[in-house]
């Protein structure tokens, strides 16, 4: 075994090998349910550990006439693009940390030619064009900046400067050592002074009280920190963690903006518009889909001063981090705005994007209706498609080449992938299988896709003529029973006593499945509504394994239960305000239902207690009412 240093194994050798013979098996079953010549290609590269060229392997959708075949090719270049534990010897940190130096590199060079344009070096009329109408835009969605919008911020889920590890929820934020950049603490006294229980929970002290300026004192934060979280087979994702104080005016100013987007039709809490354009686009050809590489990482600083008006520019400016500190000590300033972890990172994005499209469009006088932007996932008409791409240029943004398309028939936006109006989603295997809790999602994610191949076509786009030869939304009957092996093979890594049904859209809290594959799973159709009963696996970290209270109950389902109203045996609701939002919310009353069962045991070699993760069954209710879909 390879050694690191303090003598511990580096972490792509830390796999049992029943672990990788059972995410290789996996994978290997499904390449041989595809059975095409590129799914033999991947089956030998993976029999051959040739990761790094399996990771790489790509396919052409302007190569392909039918959405079937092109689908079964696609779905075997994907499933393991994301697989995190190949032993390639890619260093994914080193990777992520030398793109995000490259953006820094661009930015730079974007900021030099954007101060260039105050002594008259400017960009081809076309583009100038553009940009004055962007700055036009942006100004009538903001419209003027009002001091009352930074108290109503919050927190996201991640971890800050002064919370970390598990420490991470809204009440510890609330209530942990406050942090700040020196800029940022012109905001505190008001902001705290309009929040009683923000001051109690600091200092206990009555906000503006005689002692309030003393006793709460934020520590100066001057950088944030550059560290990489998991993106894919290939290379990690950067990203950085902000001040206490910082990311709740982030926040604040994330949210306003977000308002702000909405009534322009851009709906940032929904990607379905994207998904929608991005199918009619693939059938019309009428529009591009266009994505970009790092995006958040190239906003540059002078772009930001350019387009936004001053008022709103300078509190931006204020509560970012101007410098970072990477992971080897080393403090540099940056030539981006900001980066992702910062609170209203996606939403200034999406706003200089739209506002970009909308110039782009304007110029050439092609209507803006068929604009869909979601952070960097963007779709703009056809016409528009080259000038738009060519102020991406000149405002340092880099067109992601690979995922961006503008003539044939397959276009992808916001995890839709369509090809001719057909869906040709690939699943991921994103994660090792190594208990029980990855063995449900794998097994989930197949029988999801064979659920979905079963519809023959979707409803047609009215007006459009298929010029291909026919192709459907589906694989055809003899992969999806070959698929159904794939499916039992997963569900064979799972204890008798732990293979649970529930109904779909609840997560993987258990096998997704219908009545009539278990007695433990019960629906009750009376007035208009569903009643679903049924077991659920609910997992739970180590300090949760002795407990039976909400805690637990909360842990599991704030990130299954959707739109969807749980409630327990006694029927107190537990409904989706659980932990979702990033502002304060009310008390929840919520009562955990009595364990059943508890499954740590190992399984084909996989273990629970590796991880210190644990299983316990739990019954569940959920009441699901036609109105509240969607």
């Amino acid at each position: 075994m390879t050694q690191s240093h303090g003598g511990r194994a580096s972490w792509n050798t830390r796999l049992s090998t029943a672990e990788h013979q059972t995410s290789e098996r996996g994978a290997l079953r499904l390449y041989e349910a595809l059975d095409t010549p590129v799914s033999l290609a991947c089956y030998l590269l993976l029999k051959s550990k040739e990761y790094v060229q399996l990771i790489e392997k790509r396919v052409n959708p302007l190569q392909y006439t039918s959405a079937s075949s092109f689908k079964r090719d696609y779905q075997a270049v994907s499933y393991l693009s994301k697989f995190p534990d190949f032993p390639t010897g890619i260093d994914k940190d080193a990777v992520a940390l030398g793109k995000f130096l490259e953006a820094e590199s661009i930015c730079r060079q974007t900021n030099r030619r954007l101060k260039e344009r105050a002594s008259g070096v400017f960009s081809t009329p076309d583009v100038e064009s553009v940009l004055f109408l962007a700055q036009r835009k942006i100004a009538h969605i903001l419209g003027r900046w009002r001091p009352s919008y930074l108290l109503d911020g919050g927190f996201g889920p991640g971890v800050t400067s002064s919370c970390r590890g598990s420490k991470t929820g809204i009440s510890e934020k609330f209530s942990s050592e406050l942090d700040a950049t020196r800029d940022a603490l012109k905001y505190l006294k008001p902001l705290i002074g309009c929040t009683p229980l923000w001051s109690k929970a600091l200092a206990n002290v009555e906000p503006f009280g005689p002692d309030f300026s003393v006793l709460i004192q934020p520590t100066i934060v001057d950088t944030d920190r550059i560290t990489f979280v998991p993106k894919n087979a290939k290379t990690n994702r950067t990203i950085t963690v902000a001040a206490t104080l910082n990311m709740f005016l982030q926040k604040a100013v994330g949210d306003v903006i977000r308002r702000r987007l909405k009534r322009c039709g851009v709906d940032l809490n929904s990607q379905v518009r994207n998904q929608i354009l991005a199918r009619a686009a693939s059938v019309t050809g009428r529009s591009a889909t266009v994505d970009l590489s790092s995006a958040s990482d190239t906003v540059s600083r002078e772009l930001v001063w350019d387009l936004l008006p001053y008022e709103w520019s300078r509190v931006m400016d204020d509560i970012r981090h101007k410098r970072g500190r990477l992971p080897d000590g080393t403090i540099i300033s940056y030539e981006k705005w900001s980066a992702m972890g910062n609170g209203y990172t996606f939403e200034l994005e999406s706003l200089i994007f739209y506002a970009l499209a909308v110039g782009a469009c304007q110029q050439v006088g092609v209507e803006i209706e068929s604009i869909g932007v979601y952070g960097d996932d963007i779709i703009i008409p056809a016409e528009a498609y080259e000038l738009f791409v060519r102020v991406l240029d000149y405002t340092g943004f880099v067109t992601n080449k690979d995922k961006t398309y503008s003539s044939g028939y397959f276009r992808e936006s916001c995890g839709a992938d369509w090809f001719f109006g057909s869906n040709v989603r690939p699943i991921f295997l994103k994660e090792r299988i190594i208990d029980v809790g990855s063995s449900i999602r794998a097994a989930n994610a197949l029988r999801r896709i064979i659920q979905t191949s079963r519809d023959v076509v979707p409803e047609p786009l009215i007006g459009v003529e298929n010029p291909i030869r026919a192709g459907n939304d589906a694989y055809d009957l003899s992969v999806r029973s070959r698929f159904w092996s794939v499916w039992q093979f997963y569900v064979n890594r799972i204890p008798r006593q732990s293979r649970v049904f529930i109904p779909e859209g609840y997560g993987d809290l258990g096998l997704v499945g219908n009545e009539s594959e278990s007695s433990t799973f019960k629906v009750d159709q009376e007035r208009g509504y569903h009643r679903y009963t049924f077991l659920a696996l609910l997992q739970v970290g180590a300090k949760y394994r002795n407990r039976n209270d909400s805690a637990t109950l909360i842990q599991s389902l704030k990130s299954s239960t959707g739109s969807r109203l749980v409630t327990d045996e006694t029927g107190t609701l537990i409904d989706r305000l659980l932990v979702k939002g990033s502002k304060l919310l009310k008390p929840q009353i919520v009562r955990a239902l009595q364990h059943e069962h508890r499954s740590t045991s190992p399984t084909n070699g996989l273990s629970s207690e590796r991880r210190k993760v644990h299983y316990v069954k739990k019954h569940i209710v959920a009441t699901q009412w036609p109105e509240l879909e969607g």
